[in-house]
């Protein structure tokens, strides 16, 4: 009999669930969203004091309508609209960009049509066309599929879209409720379509990753790196190399002490730093033991596509990817920001790009820079090559005895001419084979062939005009230096 009673209870529980309204999203945590050019878009709730008001963490959206003029820059709206409004248990309004209402029935029947949206230039009409059980995060779920057509002026989108809504998940997949009825005009941050990958309360990887995660290390965990800089000054048609920095590490955590608001890491650290000018070659080894204390940053928190409030200076708006075994948050710094009031900002470009990179578990920020101006240039970066963290790994580590290797003796290469213009020779005294690179200011690999014993004659009249570093060496020999290549 309590069996009885037991399964009666759930039974009575299960369609209790199964009769509960439906809802547009996930009332609690943080919906991701992929859009149609691949990106994750966050919905989160911020607001919800009022009791049929709704409003989400507002995303920066360039502004169409440039007014005013000096406003470029919106910051008080998401994605889904800059709230969502409860008319009745079936009945919800998106407030689009011009504050008019998109009305959206949770209730509808197949065949059911209604006017979502009218306004002097475009209306919009839903039709519910079908009824679905599709499995949504590996639990079958029941879906309304809802057609929407627009008719308007050239401004307005003419593609159709399907709007699809689970009865567990809310909208799994949308349109852009905040331009809706506008096209989209193919902006990066103003996705068109977008359908839902994971939320807060699932183990699916695509999620925000806070500071935490990202800094979460373990005892044993081991990071290589490589540090790059390159300058250089122009001078006419010639170009002369000022300096060249190159530093690999291999850092190994040793000690961790974890308080509440940063963690105190113990690494043992192997680094392999050379230094190339017009002047002088150099290069050293390092084997020591460092502390480094990573504080807090509440920035790193933020979600995705989501912005600070107020704004102070820089944007960072950051996007999340699965990559490098694990979760990317990268974010680009090439624009200056300057808040107007707290819901318009402008932006001026800087003359560099920095983008920045962080991984879950694997630390950061991790950066390529170029800065291009008048008379120089300089390129920079800090990038991870490998770790090992468990049983995860993914890169190509540095050999363990890093720069041993590098700076043993290798067998003396004759290199003619210097400067050279359309041939450049190379005799190779060993009977080993040797690979031969030439590497731009920038770092970057224009050229690369096998030495065989003997003479080797190379053909450089498609490169360049300047100065190039050369790298000669198989698995055990290397040797570099500079080749300057005329007109």
């Amino acid at each position: 009999m309590k069996q009885l009673i037991t399964c009666t209870a759930l039974l009575l529980l299960s369609s209790q669930i199964w009769a509960q309204p439906y809802f547009p999203f996930y009332k609690t945590g943080t919906s991701y969203y992929q859009s149609d050019a691949q990106k994750i878009f966050s919905l989160s709730v911020t607001d919800s004091s009022l009791l049929n008001e709704y409003k989400f963490a507002p995303i920066l959206f360039p502004v169409l309508d440039y007014t005013p003029f000096n406003c470029l820059i919106k910051i008080n709206a998401s994605w889904m609209g800059k709230k969502m409004i409860r008319m009745s248990d079936s009945l919800y309004y998106f407030i689009n960009y011009a504050d008019k209402p998109i009305r959206f029935y949770t209730n509808s029947v197949v065949g059911q049509s209604w006017l979502a949206y009218s306004d002097s230039l475009a209306i919009g009409i839903f039709t519910h066309v079908k009824d679905s059980v599709i499995s949504i995060f590996g639990v079958l779920d029941s879906i309304k599929i809802i057609k929407t057509a627009q008719q308007g002026n050239k401004n307005t989108s003419k593609q159709q879209f399907e709007i699809w809504l689970s009865k567990a998940h809310g909208l799994i997949k949308t349109t852009n409720f905040l331009r809706y009825p506008r096209a989209s005009y193919g902006y990066l941050l103003e996705p068109q379509v977008l359908t839902l990958v994971s939320n807060s309360n699932t183990n699916l990887p695509l999620q925000n990753i806070t500071w935490r995660d990202i800094y979460n290390y373990d005892i044993g965990d081991e990071f290589h790196y490589l540090t790059i800089k390159y300058s250089n000054k122009w001078s006419g048609a010639n170009t002369r190399l000022i300096n060249a920095d190159t530093c690999k590490s291999i850092y190994k955590v040793s000690k961790k002490t974890d308080r509440n608001d940063s963690i105190l890491y113990s690494f043992s650290r192997r680094e392999f730093y050379t230094f190339k000018n017009n002047i002088r070659d150099s290069s050293s080894i390092k084997i020591d033991s460092i502390n480094v204390l990573l504080v807090h940053d509440s920035m790193l928190d933020r979600l995705p596509g989501t912005t600070a409030a107020p704004l102070k200076q820089l944007s960072v708006i950051y996007t999340i990817n699965l990559t490098r075994n694990t979760i990317e948050k990268s974010t680009t710094l090439s624009d200056l920001i300057t808040l107007i009031n707290d819901t318009c900002a402008s932006s001026t470009p800087f003359k560099f790009e920095m983008y920045l990179f962080y991984y879950k578990g694997a630390g950061g920020p991790y950066h390529v820079t170029s800065n291009f101006g008048v008379y120089d240039t300089i390129s920079n970066g800090y990038q991870l090559v490998y770790y090992k963290k468990a049983a995860s790994v993914w890169g190509n580590p540095w050999p363990e005895n890093v720069g041993v290797a590098e700076r043993m003796v290798s067998p003396k290469f004759t290199i003619y001419p210097n400067p050279a213009t359309n041939w450049l020779h190379i005799n190779n005294p060993s009977i080993n084979n040797f690979k031969f690179t030439l590497i731009n200011i920038l770092g970057e690999v224009v050229f690369e062939t096998n030495l065989t014993q003997g003479e080797n004659s190379i053909n450089i009249s498609l490169l360049k005009p300047g100065i190039y570093l050369y790298q000669i060496k198989n698995n055990n020999l290397f040797d570099s230096g500079k080749i300057i290549i005329g007109q």
